[in-house]
């Protein structure tokens, strides 16, 4: 089987009205990505909207363990 790999870089700040709305469409991004058969996400620890997309990719994560092969 070929690993699929999802990366994620950059610095931003936003608003604070537009957080949620940011998390919302990063969170089903992530699931699509995990759907189409991604099974390791990259990070480039930047500030902002990357920290967002760390922390729903570890809680995917914490969500999926002890599911499927070799967890």
């Amino acid at each position: 089987m070929r690993k699929r790999t999802c990366c994620m870089t950059g610095h931003r700040d936003l608003p604070q009205r537009e957080i949620n709305y940011v998390k919302a469409v990063l969170r089903y991004e992530i699931e699509c990505a995990v759907s189409d058969g991604y099974t390791c996400f990259m990070s480039g620890f930047g500030e902002g909207v990357v920290q967002y997309y760390v922390e729903i990719v570890l809680e995917k994560r914490k969500d999926n363990s002890g599911k499927g092969k070799g967890n």
